[in-house]
């Protein structure tokens, strides 16, 4: 029976055959995963037992069996996306991952994915004529999409190993501060008082958004989580808010400090009734239980820009700087990345590493201004 081998982290066939010289042929499969191992060793064996495949003849790197064809680039990616939305990825990742992959297929043709190599890969990804980060997330789409082709057996290897990887983007948002987050919750209290008095605004119309504003500064919670945020997801007995589904489609929580608390107790004055299955942050004129989620979120962020236009700020802040500012304003606290990343739930402790250093870099620069 041929077994699998694994020396200095590569993976190999071998086979044996007592009537060949020599008694035993070792074939590399080209790859350090596992998984990916396993997959080529068991079609090489399968074509070497039905003959279709002689490892001391053939090169097991050209080898197909008999019939199959490398899928063109339009199939594979339909393949891969699937894959992929089974898996549980976000439509926001997904959507990310169509558009990369369709925009290469433009620059390359609709070819069998065996037949592209490094050299498509460095057009693509490192054309001069887009940003930084777009030449990244690029990089990062095929890289993905490649690597899946090749544990799935449709290419031999990665032509993503080939190349070196653009360099990653070093801009940084830009974070709210406490006192511009309190501007823009003055420019919206002087809307909502200004029609209150014009008899123009029910009871807690307008003065809600003020709510939704803090809360995602005290919790970090991202637009989408508030958006679909119900008083059924927050356990006071714990002290915890659930998110049944993060961007990635998994279940989290979030830590329900004393700020908070108080914005949950200002958001159910807003309303003369509050159910379980109710949304927390909304217009009293608003279906309490069923809403539109992409609209929801688009009209939320045009009124945060309107406010924060009141306010007289910086364009560059956005609704994102708001959850940007709650990681800043840990980070300035003396807040260590760990502390960062769990309330923040970052994915990689380097996107929380970045808040400390850019604390850092200001706390130098603080000092050095008073010692110069």
């Amino acid at each position: 029976m041929p077994s699998l081998l694994k020396q200095d982290h590569r993976y190999y066939s071998q086979f044996y055959d007592s009537d060949r010289k020599p008694n035993r042929k070792k074939v590399p499969l080209k790859t350090s995963r596992k998984r990916s191992a396993k997959q080529a060793h068991r079609r090489l064996v399968d074509a070497w037992a039905t003959g279709e495949f002689d490892p001391w003849r053939d090169n097991p790197q050209t080898f197909r069996e008999q019939g199959v064809q490398s899928p063109t680039l339009s199939v594979a990616s339909s393949q891969f996306l699937d894959a992929k939305e089974t898996e549980g990825l976000s439509s926001r990742t997904l959507n990310s991952y169509r558009g990369r992959l369709s925009g290469f297929r433009s620059e390359v043709g609709d070819k069998t994915v065996d037949t592209i190599g490094p050299e498509d890969i460095e057009a693509y990804c490192k054309d001069q004529n887009v940003s930084t980060s777009t030449r990244h997330t690029r990089f990062r789409v095929l890289r993905s999409f490649f690597g899946w082709l090749e544990e799935n057996g449709a290419i031999s290897e990665r032509p993503t190993e080939s190349v070196t990887p653009p360099n990653r983007p070093q801009d940084f948002p830009r974070p709210v501060s406490e006192d511009e987050l309190e501007q823009i919750c003055e420019a919206v209290r002087s809307d909502y008082e200004q029609k209150k008095e014009m008899n123009g605004v029910r009871q807690g119309d307008i003065i809600w958004r003020e709510r939704a504003f803090r809360w995602s500064y005290l919790t970090g919670m991202r637009l989408e989580e508030i958006a679909r945020l119900r008083w059924t997801h927050i356990d006071d007995a714990k002290g915890l808010v659930l998110i049944p589904e993060n961007k990635s489609g998994r279940p989290q929580t979030v830590p329900l400090i004393r700020r908070a608390v108080k914005v949950l107790g200002d958001a159910k004055k807003d309303h003369k009734k509050t159910e379980a299955e109710y949304f927390v942050f909304r217009s009293p004129r608003a279906n309490p239980t069923e809403r539109n989620i992409g609209s929801w979120k688009r009209h939320h962020t045009t009124k945060f820009t309107h406010y924060r236009k009141k306010a007289g700020l910086s364009d560059e802040i956005t609704h994102h700087s708001l959850r940007h500012g709650t990681a800043s304003r840990l980070a300035e606290a003396g807040k260590t990345a760990t502390t960062i990343k769990e309330f923040l739930r970052h994915s990689s402790i380097d996107t929380s590493m970045k808040y400390v250093r850019m604390s850092n870099e200001q706390l130098r620069n603080e000092v050095d201004s008073v010692f110069s």
